[in-house]
């Protein structure tokens, strides 16, 4: 059975944190820190602009600290003395001593909050329901890291095109000429709908709001050098609707089209 040694959730540290255990600790850390933070790892000072966890074994050194500035972490400290738990661990494949960060981790951090719940209750079964839940906390750790790693390792065959073909997006007015998605996807020699999973996994948005951008900041570039009118603008970005690119142009901008030239003319006129 696995014992719960400590534990906290979000515990909050105003002013900075540090934790240096060079010879690490008898049992073992599942850490998540919530904020920016540095970590040293075989001597290089590493620093992580987004959460992430840490899986401690035993004795393994332990140094990361985030200096001045509010810091905040979920931790669990945890042994068995009658099971083997580095192999339970190897079985689960979880990398150790370095940050993890995964984008799906709400389904942890609610195992999370369940387990600090029950850590602080009393019941005639609380050991079975603290061993459990921290087994269902391991394993679902397990499965989101892996199923992740899976997706980054097939997004990185189609990297290089990629980001080849958002360069082509965002250059000159090749915007303009994308007619629809469905083009740029049999260029790529793919269905539609997984060439827009691959764009949105692999950029963090869709397609479409990239050639949106990109023919709006053209717009924007030909009002501030060409004087143009509007209609001419808006057909030369890509629009045949007035009303359509007026929309876009607002959401983006903040302004509309004619509010953002007079703004440009005044800027001028300064």
């Amino acid at each position: 059975m696995i014992h719960i040694i400590g534990m906290g959730y979000n515990y909050i540290h105003p002013n900075g944190w540090k934790i240096e255990r060079p010879d690490g600790l008898p049992y073992y850390l599942l850490l998540y820190i919530r904020n920016p933070f540095h970590v040293v790892i075989n001597g290089t000072d590493e620093y992580h602009t987004e959460p992430a966890y840490i899986l401690y074994r035993r004795n393994e050194p332990q140094l990361f600290y985030r200096e001045n500035e509010p810091y905040a972490d979920d931790w669990l400290h945890f042994q068995a003395e009658d099971e083997d738990l580095d192999a339970f661990l190897d079985g689960l494949d979880i990398p150790g001593s370095r940050p993890i960060t995964l984008s799906a981790a709400l389904g942890i951090s609610s195992l999370f909050q369940e387990l600090d719940t029950e850590f602080h209750g009393r019941g005639a079964h609380h050991d079975i329901l603290m061993d459990l839940k921290l087994r269902a906390l391991l394993y679902k750790f397990s499965d989101t890291y892996h199923e992740e790693t899976l997706v980054s390792d097939q997004m990185n065959q189609y990297r290089q095109r990629f980001n080849e073909l958002r360069g082509k997006i965002y250059h000159s007015n090749n915007a303009a000429r994308i007619r629809s998605v469905d083009d740029l996807a049999e260029g790529m020699n793919l269905s539609t709908s997984y060439f827009q999973h691959i764009y949105k996994a692999l950029f963090g948005v869709p397609v479409v709001h990239d050639i949106i951008s990109a023919r709006i900041e053209y717009a924007g570039y030909l009002m501030q050098n060409s004087g143009d009118p509007i209609n001419r603008i808006a057909a030369a970005s890509g629009y045949d609707n007035i009303e359509h690119f007026t929309r876009q142009f607002r959401r983006i901008k903040g302004y509309s089209p004619r509010q953002y030239q007079k703004l440009l003319h005044q800027t001028v006129r300064e």
